[in-house]
């Protein structure tokens, strides 16, 4: 059986020519033949000049003259084409920094790897490459989408929502869905949510985007009712819909017109989110929890006010982002980070949930921690409305 690496083109960075060596041997060992190296900086950005694209790129951070924390700095190029994979004998709070920055500055930063690097570590690594490598392929621009673009699409009927189940750690039972924003436009083609986002504020429509979520997503709760999934639906709602002092009577409304009780809609808001009007916000929030509607903070530990909003919002759910669910089964910082949000949650009575859950490993570590629910591709990708009972099937037959 030919190895599932065997097609990857490698390039090794690291001025010591034992190390390089060692990882060509390591490399050979899991079926990779199509490897360069470079010695330095300078070395290393004449090859990626003049050579065709690399799939992976192992880079030491100590190098003679300028560091791979300066070749780095000179690699936003490569985000989406190629997986960087960081060594290091560095202590490991100087790796997981290093890799940060490269990711907030776009690059696809697969792992960062204490030296020495093991056929275990580099395999593990590996192993969590996309599925479509090879990875050359072009970065294609986000849309811009206009503001009249963005009024044809919502009244087009071109906006969409898909729904991303959520089922709980302890016997795999579906819980609820959150509702995801999709668009596609015939002459931009697929436009993600966040392009939508942007035409709706700079079109100052954003009230009109609110609006079409929550009339579809309530609507499609009151639909899954009706078919007997007793499930929840997650709705995104932003900051400037939260400063309405209209928003859990509209929600209210809703909720009667489609016959959903209230507790089966969760209002979503991102730690991110930054309130114009505080106390509106408090107003706002505190009412929908009168109402029974569930409030989540979402993307918990990524932005600027998480604490003051969790000890002043009445939120009854918390989603711990990605980024920390990411690696947690070999991380022990992702990981003690979770476990201290999970434990934040339960002192403010509080549900959470793993976002972003894509591998078994990830499953067992955040079960182990006592999360409560789970929502990520290893459970499904999001799911137009019409597939979730299937889906349904096809999860009790993977038998979680």
């Amino acid at each position: 059986m030919s190895s599932p690496f065997a097609s990857l083109r490698v390039l090794v960075i690291d001025d010591h020519a034992v190390i390089r060596r060692t990882l060509k041997v390591v490399l050979g060992g899991l079926g990779i033949t199509d490897i360069e190296e470079a010695d330095s900086v300078d070395a290393a950005e004449q090859l990626l000049r003049n050579a065709p694209a690399y799939d992976v790129i192992f880079c030491d951070l100590n190098l003679p003259g300028r560091d791979g924390i300066e070749l780095l700095r000179g690699m936003p190029g490569l985000a989406g084409r190629t997986a960087i994979i960081l060594l290091s004998g560095e202590d490991e709070r100087i790796l997981r920094s290093v890799a940060a920055m490269g990711r907030a500055s776009g690059l696809h930063v697969l792992a960062a790897i204490s030296k020495p690097a093991t056929a275990q570590k580099i395999s593990t690594a590996l192993a969590r490459l996309d599925e479509t490598v090879p990875m050359r392929r072009t970065v294609e621009a986000e849309p811009v989408v206009s503001g009249e673009q963005f009024d044809e699409m919502l009244a087009a009927g071109m906006l969409s929502l898909q729904y991303q189940p959520k089922v709980r750690v302890a016997d795999g039972e579906l819980v609820g869905v959150e509702a995801l924003l999709r668009g596609k436009h015939p002459t931009l083609g697929q436009v993600p949510p966040s392009a939508i986002v942007a035409a709706a504020v700079g079109a100052d429509r954003v009230g009109a985007l609110t609006r079409f979520v929550l009339q579809s997503g309530i609507a499609a709760a009151g639909r899954f009712h009706k078919e007997g999934l007793k499930i929840s639906v997650a709705l995104n709602v932003d900051a400037k819909s939260l400063g309405s002092p209209r928003l859990p009577d509209v929600i209210a409304d809703l909720a009667q017109e489609h016959d959903v009780p209230m507790a089966a809609v969760s209002v979503e808001i991102d730690e991110s989110q930054i309130f114009d009007d505080y106390v509106r916000a408090l107003d706002v929030t505190t009412r929908l929890r009168l109402k029974r509607c569930h409030l989540c903070i979402d993307n918990f530990g990524t932005g600027p006010s998480g604490l003051r909003d969790l000890v002043d919002l009445p939120f009854s759910e918390m989603k711990i982002s990605r980024r920390y669910i990411a690696g947690c089964a070999g991380d022990l910082a992702h990981r003690a980070i979770t476990q201290a949000a999970i434990g934040l949650a339960r002192a403010f009575d509080m549900k959470t949930v793993a976002v972003g859950v894509e591998t078994d490993a990830e499953w067992e570590v955040v079960k182990s921690l006592g999360v409560d629910m789970v929502q990520g591709f290893m459970v499904s990708k999001p799911l137009a409305e019409v597939h979730v009972a299937d889906w349904m099937g096809e999860w009790a037959m993977r038998g979680r």
